[in-house]
């Protein structure tokens, strides 16, 4: 994706976040992988507590998260009606320690500019290949795993 859509998806996020949260715990948030039906998604979470545009002819479903600090909340990103990308919204500065994470996990680092990082691994559920952007933005750090394809196309 550009740099422009992510960060207009961050900021989207961002104010999407402001208000009440919803009862969405870690180990249900877990379950949710790349590829999986809207429907599935859904029923998981419940409805999401906004829908945003984010541009790029995307749209963004978002659950404000409560209780599980530093996670203030998560994005879904669909390509029609499958999950194409997620995005973790934490408060607080910990880019460089996230990158750090997913490289142990076996990604690997492909772009580090400016305290942002583009990895690329395997997701540890379905095996399918992501790239992910660690970057911080309005005081958070923000972790955007997109399916690679998805992101292919979406990066032209």
């Amino acid at each position: 994706m550009k740099k422009t859509c992510i960060l207009m998806i961050a900021a989207a996020l961002f104010v999407a976040l402001s208000g009440p949260a919803t009862a969405v715990d870690i180990d249900t948030l877990d379950r949710v992988s790349v590829l999986m039906p809207k429907s599935e998604v859904i029923a998981l979470l419940g409805p999401p507590d906004d829908v945003l545009d984010v541009g790029a002819g995307l749209k963004a479903e978002v659950y404000k998260m409560e209780g599980i600090e530093p996670m203030m909340g998560t994005g879904c990103i669909y390509d029609g009606d499958r999950l194409a990308g997620q995005s973790f919204m934490f408060a607080g500065e910990m880019t460089a320690e996230t990158a750090e994470r997913l490289k142990k996990h076996g990604f690997a680092l492909i772009e580090d500019k400016n305290a942002a990082y583009r990895l690329l691994g395997k997701d540890d559920d379905t095996g399918r290949v992501f790239i992910v952007h660690v970057f911080t933005e309005m005081g958070m750090t923000i972790v955007m795993t997109f399916e690679k394809e998805f992101y292919d196309r979406h990066n032209k």
